[in-house]
């Protein structure tokens, strides 16, 4: 499991985010389709930066990317409350995400937010910048 596709699980699998979004939960980008025709509230997220930290004895070292978390609506409250309940998710988030394989993060820090408007699609964008401090475990 990549630290992406455990992301998406536990975003997936939060009832308080599903409760507000549904399935609307997207990597990378927002589908066209959903665009086009405002099916909105949704979160999407896309990997910011990867640094990648080496040694001499191994490269077996945590993985560290930043992840920005975006919570879309029509409205600034509609926006806001899925991103209240991501901060609430993630926070200090530590603990073992299971798939096909599991990721053991030691820590999710949240780093930075910022809010824009979406003329285009008349949304608001409510983003939230992590740092995720996390491990692959093998099974």
């Amino acid at each position: 499991m990549s630290i992406m596709s455990a992301i998406f699980t536990k975003l997936s699998t939060t009832d308080t985010i599903t409760n507000l979004v549904g399935v609307r939960i997207y990597p990378n980008t927002l589908p066209q389709a959903v665009r086009e025709t405002n099916k909105f509230p949704a979160v999407m997220f896309e990997m910011v930066t990867n640094p990648q930290d080496h040694n001499m004895a191994t490269d077996d070292t945590p993985e560290h990317p930043t992840i920005a978390i975006h919570s879309y609506g029509q409205t600034y409250q509609i926006a806001d409350d899925i991103r209240t309940q991501v901060i609430t998710a993630f926070k200090d988030f530590s603990g073992t995400v299971t798939g096909s394989s599991s990721i053991s993060f030691q820590r999710i820090f949240l780093n930075d937010s910022f809010d824009q408007y979406i003329a285009e699609t008349e949304t608001h964008d409510l983003i939230i910048n992590t740092i995720c401090w996390a491990n692959r475990l093998i099974i």
